[in-house]
């Protein structure tokens, strides 16, 4: 993504819930802090932060310790892809080239990419460049767009929506078209929203977003409950998910 009003939007639309600090580099590798589970080198679990947060902060949150709760087996690595990532355009090669690759190389057998806030707009777009390449996905309390675009979806519904002519490269004016353009081509490719799960709580002000989603993936996968756009409704949320994504596994 480059610079532009679009951009600007993403920000102002991240920070609507709180003060904003924007820390991290993208001169440099992105950070990462590594969690062993009890299995390590079975499975891992990636996990993009929020607008104000970064992998540290992931950390002291106690993200890590609440997958571990729900799936202990699985490793976990949090991942400072902090702002200035998704301002240059340099989240997704970051991603793919400093974490998944190497992931891979590793013989991990299934890795996961769970974001929340910002962080789930991040899984999506590391998904439209490298579709149905990772073993699921995993969106919690995720920003989805510009009220406008949002709007204009409900309007007429997602089927019959159109984005209009798009340039096959993604950029700041251009990202949350692709982005519900690659939602709704998940109807003709099944098995990619068969590895999506939802998470979002009913008194966040990204419920009414994330009840746009949850028709495009399976009913059972989107898990809303009470809560906000916190740490307090978030932190079980991800037990929970992780719970039953391990369950599914075993079963």
């Amino acid at each position: 993504m480059k610079n532009g009003l679009a951009i600007v939007t993403f920000a102002l639309a991240l920070c609507a819930a709180s003060a904003c600090s924007v820390v991290g580099t993208p001169k440099d590798p992105v950070p990462t802090v590594k969690v062993p589970g009890t299995e390590p080198g079975t499975a891992l679990v990636v996990v993009l932060p929020g607008f104000i947060y970064d992998a540290d902060d992931l950390r002291d949150e106690g993200v890590a310790d609440a997958i571990h709760r729900g799936w202990p087996a699985a490793d976990v690595m949090l991942v400072g892809a902090t702002y200035p990532y998704y301002r240059t355009g340099t989240l997704v090669p970051q991603l793919h080239e400093n974490v998944i690759t190497p992931a891979r190389a590793q013989g991990y057998r299934e890795i996961w990419l769970a974001g929340g806030s910002m962080g789930g707009m991040g899984v999506l777009l590391y998904e439209w460049a490298h579709p149905g390449e990772l073993t699921g996905l995993v969106l919690m309390s995720p920003f989805l767009g510009s009220d406008d675009l949002l709007d204009d979806i409900r309007e007429v519904g997602l089927a019959h929506w159109q984005p209009g002519p798009l340039a096959p490269q993604m950029d700041g004016d251009n990202y949350e078209l692709h982005v519900w353009n690659m939602i709704r081509g998940w109807r003709q490719h099944p098995e990619r929203a068969r590895r999506a799960w939802l998470v979002c709580g009913t008194e966040d002000r990204l419920f009414a977003d994330a009840q746009l989603l949850a028709p495009e993936i399976p009913p059972e996968q989107y898990l809303p409950g009470p809560g906000g756009h916190n740490w307090e409704y978030w932190l079980p949320a991800a037990e929970d998910t992780f719970r039953r994504i391990a369950g599914r596994r075993r079963g």
